[in-house]
């Protein structure tokens, strides 16, 4: 009885919420109140699906995938999700997680947290599940009244821009025109206007067109011919909405680069189709800027010599494109140029450039040429005709013939298949770009080379000629070698495999010999340092000094070695102790490390949180480890500090973090940094030190990897690196547990 009053009271709350016109913000905030209110839920939020973001693979994506409730009302450690484990770290037991559905279609999720174990029983889920439902239809209802309200908007907000927008009936007439359509086309709002005699174009061809794929004509305006970007969207079957925008200019600007045109030896013109001028761009020579002369009365033979103006007629009609060095009279200048002319959609795109910048061509030829000789790859140079002209030096060894050989040789004989080869030229010939074109080369010996080629087309003056480059594919000649170098490498690696054994047993003993002598060394070294055989001078005590550290350094490759050999062998043992993290920092080797910071002038601070416990592990091991990662920090820090930071990772396990603001660690490191005997680059460096063994971090990872713990580190090139690693509070129950496991 006392279910069935929840379950009234709850739908009692969330009706007024479903069949209003709240938004979607106030909506959820007032289904999340109720579910508060009733159930004694923590907290209750709304999860669209569009928010999902990295958790889209988590819970929430299980849930949206499945279309079903996912509950846990006992979360822990051992929670299934990740994002459920931080649930229970921020304190909260319980969770239930619902979808939320629009006719079968998942629009998002419901999230409710509690922080009582077993909060969510059938019964309650039940009630929740028909509340999802309601709060479902009126998020769903709030987000389509959204959409209808931007579109509205779009409308008023598109009549009111300052592009030309319209409305066309069925009839093909214009019944709404926004106030730069009517000022364009000389209309007023009363009369109703044939969008055929504007536009020249029937509704029907308007109601075909696609949204967001415009189309460019070239519509007259007020005695002025102007390029027009027409884009049209049907609203219903009988009205379409036309959008205008004049990209005349832009239509200049995006012919020709800004590069070229701060040059001032440069000028691009849009022609019509009867070669008149529609509007200009850029400077050249002596001509001011384009596009403040009065040049839209002018025609290009108005400009150029007639002679010239019939070469480029007659080209552009054959090909559509044309290029000639002539003369152009402009505002009563005349300056040299190379004129380039293309057929555009709307009439004709025209580039001027500088007869000055014959000597740039002649340096761009040289150029090419120069790679042309270096390159690796087969590289020809075809003139217009197909004839080689040029070659380079690859194709003796891949080929078999010699440069002087191929010179003036139509470059067809040396392809299986011609069709390709023609097939690809005509298509880079038009203003395409062929690249990775599969083709067969025939080979001085009547053999084929599987190769893929690539080709571009260079103008150079009045002609122009092909460079194309070929690629060697892998062959199974290629393959058949490397099979038999594997079988060979498999021979050789069981060999070196035995010489390795044996290089590691070799390095184990003659470490121990080395540390006897060095030991001696050591020790006499410092007797002579105190004076046991009489006083020395500050000279010899420097000298001694000398001694000691370069024994030291010795002594610490040596150990390191070792150290390497034995965890090879697996011969280390661990000697498993209390150790309290927040003492450490008093150890002699970690103290040493720290002064050592300080005499570099950098920073040095060890903290370790108050609800960290004591662990068991090895604690000298231990200290190796910080004493590794923090004689790093300082070797390839110069300025900033060095942080030492112990935390409670979770309830059986312990995080250190070695944090530096030094020079980082670049990508390619960052994949080797953990193997043996490689050493990472101390470019950044004011002072670099001394090499070392490159074992450092190697020994590092396989004590951790002997307490069963983890290493990791993230790092930014000039910004520092932070190296941490988790190991178990206890190594006795950590293993118990994994044996169970």
């Amino acid at each position: 009885m006392s279910e069935n009053i929840v379950l009234e009271k709850f739908m009692y709350d969330l009706l007024p919420l479903a069949m209003s016109q709240y938004s979607e913000k106030d909506t959820v905030e007032g289904f999340a109140k109720s579910v508060k209110e009733v159930f004694g839920v923590d907290t209750a939020s709304l999860k669209k699906l569009d928010s999902f973001g990295e958790e889209n693979g988590g819970v929430y994506g299980y849930v949206a995938n499945t279309k079903k409730v996912y509950i846990d009302n006992q979360l822990s450690d051992y929670s299934e999700f990740p994002q459920l484990i931080g649930y229970r770290n921020l304190g909260y037991s319980s969770c239930a997680i619902l979808p939320l559905m629009v006719g079968g279609r998942i629009i998002g999720v419901l999230e409710l947290l509690s922080k009582m174990e077993n909060r969510f029983s059938k019964e309650v889920l039940n009630s929740l599940s028909i509340g999802a439902a309601f709060i479902g239809l009126a998020v769903g209802y709030s987000g389509e009244a959204s959409r209808s309200r931007n579109l509205a908007a779009y409308f008023d907000s598109a009549f009111s821009s300052g592009a030309a927008n319209m409305l066309v009936s069925q009839t093909g007439k214009v019944i709404k025109a926004n106030k730069k359509a009517m000022a364009l086309f000389r209309i007023s709002q009363s009369e109703s206007v044939d969008v055929k005699s504007m536009l020249g174009m029937e509704f029907k061809e308007l109601r075909a067109m696609q949204p967001d794929m415009p189309i460019r004509r070239l519509i007259p305006v007020n005695g002025e011919k102007h390029v027009f970007e027409v884009n049209a969207s049907g609203i219903s079957q009988g009205t379409v909405y036309v959008s205008l925008v004049d990209v005349s200019d832009n239509e200049l600007v995006n012919g020709i680069s800004d590069s070229i045109a701060s040059t001032g030896k440069a000028v691009a013109l849009s022609l019509d189709k009867d070669f008149g001028v529609i509007g200009g761009f850029g400077r050249l020579g002596k001509w001011d800027s384009i596009d403040s002369m009065n040049i839209k009365s002018l025609k290009l033979g108005d400009m150029i010599p007639a002679s010239d103006y019939a070469s480029l007629a007659a080209a552009l009609k054959s090909k559509g494109r044309a290029m000639i060095k002539t003369d152009v009279s402009i505002g009563g200048y005349k300056e040299k140029t190379y004129m380039s002319l293309s057929k555009t959609a709307f009439g004709y795109m025209c580039i001027m450039l500088s007869a000055e910048l014959e000597e740039s061509v002649r340096i761009l030829s040289n150029n090419l040429k120069d790679f042309i000789d270096v390159t690796s790859d087969i590289t020809f140079v075809v003139d217009q005709n197909g004839t080689v002209t040029d070659a380079n030096m690859p194709i003796e060894q891949l080929l078999g013939y010699r440069k002087e050989q191929l010179l003036g040789r139509d470059i067809r004989s040396l392809y299986s298949e011609e069709d390709t080869l023609d097939r690809d030229l005509s298509y880079v010939k038009s203003g395409g770009k062929v690249d990775g074109s599969y083709v067969n080369l025939k080979k001085s010996n009547s053999e084929l080379l599987p190769a893929t080629h690539s080709v571009r087309l260079f103008f150079d003056g009045d002609s122009y000629f092909y460079a194309i480059m070929v690629k060697e594919l892998e062959t199974k000649r290629r393959i058949d070698d490397l099979e038999q170098s594997n079988r060979k490498l498999e021979g050789q690696s069981k060999s070196l495999k035995m010489t390795s054994d044996l290089k590691s047993q070799f390095i184990y003993n003659i470490s121990h010999e080395l540390k006897t002598p060095l030991t001696n060394i050591k020790g006499f070294a410092k007797l002579l340092r105190e004076g046991e055989f009489g006083a020395l001078n500050p000279d010899q005590k420097e000298y001694i000094d000398t001694i000691l550290d370069e024994a030291d350094r010795l002594m610490l490759i040596i150990t390191q070695v070792l150290d390497a050999a034995k965890l090879e062998a697996n011969k280390v043992k661990l000697d498993i102790k209390e150790v309290n993290l927040a003492e450490l920092s008093g150890n002699p080797s970690i103290k040493a490390m720290e002064e050592s910071a300080k005499n570099k002038g950098l920073g040095f601070t060890w903290t370790v949180d108050y609800d960290v416990p004591a662990i068991t592990a090895d604690p000298n091991r231990l200290i190796q480890v910080f004493v590794n990662l923090i004689g790093n920090s300082i070797k390839f820090t110069e300025t900033g500090k060095i942080t030492v930071h112990v935390s409670k990772y979770s309830k059986r396990s312990v995080m250190c973090e070695v944090i530096d603001t030094g020079i980082g660690i670049s990508d390619e490191d960052k994949r080797k940094i953990f193997k043996k005997f490689y050493q990472a680059s101390k470019k950044g460096l004011l002072k670099p030190d001394g090499t070392g063994t490159g074992l450092g971090l190697a020994i590092t990872k396989e004590i951790i990897d002997l307490h069963r713990g983890r290493i990791k580190f993230d790092s930014t090139q000039g910004k520092g690196s932070r190296f941490y690693f988790t190991i178990p509070i206890s190594q006795n129950s950590y293993g118990k547990r994994r044996k169970k496991e």
